[in-house]
């Protein structure tokens, strides 16, 4: 399960099926299939843990920004649950190859 978090939050929730082993680089062979997708508001976090259990949800990232100082209240309550940072895209004149 994803969580994009904002005035309008957005949830996607996805079953990832693999079709043959991914080796070092896991993304190669996930296939996303969406099982469904919908909008809370910005207080209503308690929402996500009623559609990880309606949904046997197995991990959930939420995306940090832009509240970063503000934590859901489901971190402390769910394990499989965690705020990810996004990485900023390398100028091309730090990146490898030709």
């Amino acid at each position: 399960m994803g969580v994009d978090q904002g005035k309008t939050g957005y949830i996607s929730v996805v079953d990832w099926l693999f079709d043959h082993h991914p080796g070092s680089d896991i993304s190669s062979a996930a296939i996303g299939k969406l099982l469904w997708f919908g909008k809370f508001a910005e207080d209503d976090w308690g929402y996500l843990g009623e559609l990880m259990r309606e949904w046997q949800v197995l991990a959930c990232v939420v995306d940090a920004d832009p509240e970063r100082q503000r934590r859901p209240p489901l971190c402390q309550e769910v394990s499989r649950l965690c705020v990810a940072d996004t990485i900023p895209a390398r100028p091309d004149s730090q990146r490898g190859g030709p």
